[in-house]
């Protein structure tokens, strides 16, 4: 016993603190003698991130077909995303439909990367569209539309392995390893140009391009723009027509107007209808024959309805120019107010 009856033992307690003393001091050397423990995890490797992505100029007029380069710098093969091409809007940045490599109506099965072989230039082009699928129909439909002015950059994200080709070649960790960007680049709006000239109505917010020419006094009269109530005449053959939609979809205005039209001209047959873009907007297109088309935009409840119409014949294509080497036919003008037709709001 440590203790007796009427009387402190101290040697034994004495005996006891050396010896507790004694064997904390062993346990708390060999615990800080003992290897640090980590978590039994998959490390990714480290990767050499010597991707970059150029443009080869830094300003572009609109339309003009951009040269995208991303260069693989490293010793090893790196995987990067499909690169996109992003917009600046608003001070921040919105990617662009559609890929700059791959722009089909198909999904490649497996993972979604781009292989990089080591120390390789890879040359790409943009043709400034922006590009995406429509699955309304029985088959899949390609729609683009031309991207506006502004600024742009290329953006990717490089891709790591977690093991060796030999393990399993197709084992990509589909993790994003770091962002990569491009230089920043400009799209330049052309504006009037020689040969066109700018229609603006700042009333209801819209402008296209029309021939300098039809200002002309000898040919205003009858080629100049005209404006009435609901519509605007351009040429002797294209009008613009802004109608209430009545509550109908793009699908099923088009669908009526188009019945609508073959009842009244029944000798007129469609030859295709397409998807196309104004002003960014999705826009459908029918052609009854190349002079006689019409194209419909439905913005806010109201049909924007394009027409060239022919019946009595074009008085308004005619040679131009100090020694008429310039020709203007209306077809032209009908695709010219469709692609550079623009919403101002």
């Amino acid at each position: 016993m440590f203790l007796t009856q009427g009387k402190t033992n101290w040697k034994y307690i004495l005996i006891v603190v050396v010896l507790a003393v004694i064997v904390g001091g062993i346990v708390w050397y060999c615990y800080l003698r003992l290897p640090e423990s980590k978590p039994s995890t998959t490390e990714l490797p480290k990767l050499e991130n010597k991707v970059t992505i150029t443009t080869d100029k830094k300003e572009y007029e609109l339309g003009e077909t951009i040269g995208i380069i991303i260069k693989n710098n490293s010793s090893i093969e790196n995987f990067i995303d499909y690169p996109i091409v992003e917009s600046l809007v608003n001070n921040e940045w919105a990617p662009i439909k559609g890929s700059i490599v791959w722009t089909g109506c198909w999904v490649p099965s497996g993972l979604v990367y781009l292989p990089l072989e080591p120390n390789t230039l890879n040359s790409y082009q943009w043709d400034q569209k922006e590009k995406w699928c429509s699955s309304d129909s029985k088959d899949l439909n390609t729609y683009s539309k031309e991207v506006l002015s502004g600024t742009y950059r290329v953006q990717s994200r490089m891709i790591a392995r977690i093991k060796s080709e030999a393990e399993d070649p197709n084992n990509i960790s589909g993790q994003p390893a770091e962002m990569i960007y491009s230089n920043e680049f400009i799209i330049k709006e052309t504006g009037e140009t020689a040969d066109w000239k700018i229609y603006r109505n700042e009333e209801i917010g819209f402008e296209f391009q029309y021939p300098k020419v039809y200002d002309e006094e000898k040919h205003r009269e009858v080629c100049g723009i005209k404006e009435f109530d609901e519509h605007f005449t351009v040429g002797s053959l294209v009008s613009l027509w802004i109608e209430d939609s009545k509550g109908l979809n793009l699908s099923e205005y088009v669908d009526k107007d188009t019945n609508e039209f073959m009842e009244m001209f029944s000798a007129f047959n469609i030859e295709s209808e397409e998807g196309i873009s104004i002003s960014g907007e999705k826009a459908v297109k029918v052609s009854y024959g190349s002079y006689n088309q019409r194209a419909y935009l439905l913005k806010n409840g109201e049909i924007y309805k394009f027409n060239i119409f022919n019946i009595e014949g074009p008085k308004c294509e005619f040679r131009y120019g100090p020694d008429e080497s310039k020709y203007i036919s209306e077809i032209e003008v009908f695709n010219q107010m469709l692609s550079t037709f623009r919403f101002l709001k």
